[in-house]
């Protein structure tokens, strides 16, 4: 891919060129998750740059084939591109979007990347929702089994005290029942601190 801009007044051409592998890798370091993809797109729905290029590599014609083209959406038999392709076609196209084929639900964002000379490319990002969500999940699912430890641990502790102030509150009642029966035959045992 080249791009040239010729400076104001004649002083000058700047011009970069980029190879698809290299854009491909830029696209690659920008990925939020493992599974997710890249894709750079014009506005037929030709892939011009993706964040994996073996992806696309197998959709290339053959390097003796003229002219060189990239492969568009369609033409890779990726459901989930084809429906980004859909997506591309409608007037509203940017934006949040989901897709659900085959049974893996993606969600997707359509941004356009302004172009001051021709039309503007695209920017689509796809990323599983399982995968997005997996380290949310897992510290929910932690968090839920910390809580009801600490949950568990808690009422255990109530019962033991309880148990423990009602054990000699209950010894205290049975032997002031004992006094009012006149049962005054055994000793009174009464485990305390204080000494009299």
């Amino acid at each position: 891919l080249t791009g040239a801009r010729r400076l104001g007044e004649r002083s000058g051409v700047v011009a970069a060129d980029l190879t698809l592998r290299d854009m491909s890798t830029r696209l690659a370091h920008q990925r939020i998750t493992p599974s997710s993809e890249l894709i750079l797109l014009d506005h037929g729905g030709t892939i011009v740059a993706h964040s994996d290029f073996t992806r696309i590599a197998s959709h290339l014609n053959q390097p003796d084939e003229l002219p060189f083209r990239m492969p568009t959406l369609v033409e890779t038999g990726d459901p989930v591109y084809t429906q980004l392709a859909e997506i591309l076609g409608r007037q509203q196209r940017l934006g949040p979007w989901s897709a659900n084929a085959g049974g893996r639900y993606i969600l997707g964002h359509l941004n356009a990347i302004p172009i001051q000379t021709g039309q503007d490319l695209y920017l689509a990002s796809l990323i599983p929702r399982a995968e997005l969500l997996h380290e949310v999940n897992r510290l929910k699912n932690m968090s839920i089994l910390i809580s009801a430890g600490l949950l568990a641990l808690t009422i255990g502790m109530v019962f033991w005290l309880a148990r423990r102030i009602s054990n000699s509150l209950r010894v205290l009642a049975q032997e002031a029942q004992a006094i009012r029966e006149f049962k005054l035959d055994t000793a009174i045992s009464v485990k305390t601190r204080i000494l009299e």
